[in-house]
């Protein structure tokens, strides 16, 4: 597609996504870019090949206090046809993604095998013997070579041999037993992974277990595998 990249005359210190919006015309696709005092609006190509052309704008201008407000939007263009995001085949998708994108913007959107289902976090996951499989976030005590557990009430647990059993049976009526997660990437981990000489370790879960919505409480706990 024929890019006419153009100065926009900014007579105002306002701006709407309406006042940037590329143009489609017999001549090309016009973008814009400009400045007005601390307002202003920039266009990126981010692909543009035969058949498919992916823009990014972004706009800007100043409020109140030295602040700034604005937005960014993508347009895509297939064979010179504007078209949504969700319009695009996957291979079309993977192509624009495959780009590289400024650090400030956003993605443009995803792909189908990134989208997860209704309560995919609550899926029970199991080895081929039949044993639950859970996910958790330990500490790594590089001196010790040894794995711990996160503890705010209670002396630090080592995981012995990539090994715990909770000081109690978990049952209905306590909290006791190793909490874990049913998924890798669960939203509940998510604290967890901001601590520093952490590991998303792969557990197998054994004796008792106790189940919720988004992870359990098990008796004895062994680590499988290191993921991160």
């Amino acid at each position: 597609m024929y890019i006419i990249e153009e100065t926009k005359t900014i007579h105002h210190d306002y701006l709407e996504r309406r006042d940037v919006e590329p143009i489609l015309d017999e001549f090309g696709l016009h973008i814009w870019s400009g400045r007005y005092y601390g307002a202003g609006c920039g266009s990126h190509t981010i692909l543009n090949e035969s058949d498919l052309t992916c823009i990014l704008v972004g706009f800007w201008y100043p409020l109140k206090k030295k602040q700034h407000a604005g937005g960014q939007f993508y347009r895509h263009y297939k064979n010179a046809v504007r078209v949504e995001w969700k319009r695009l085949n996957e291979e079309d998708k993977l192509r624009i993604l495959d780009q590289v994108i400024p650090d400030w913007a956003r993605r443009p959107g995803k792909l189908k095998r990134d989208y997860l289902k209704p309560h995919f976090h609550k899926k029970v996951e199991h080895d081929n013997a039949g044993n639950i499989i859970a996910y958790k976030y330990l500490t790594w005590d590089q001196q010790c070579q040894v794995f711990k557990s996160f503890s705010w009430h209670s002396q630090i647990a080592d995981w012995i041999d990539n090994s715990i059993t909770a000081d109690q049976v978990p049952t209905e009526e306590n909290t006791n037993g190793i909490y874990a997660a049913k998924t890798p990437n669960n939203p509940i981990l998510k604290h967890y992974a901001m601590y520093p000489d952490v590991k998303l370790v792969k557990l197998c879960l054994s004796g008792a277990v106790i189940e919720y919505d988004h992870g359990y409480r098990a008796e004895h706990a062994d680590i499988l595998e290191v993921l991160s």
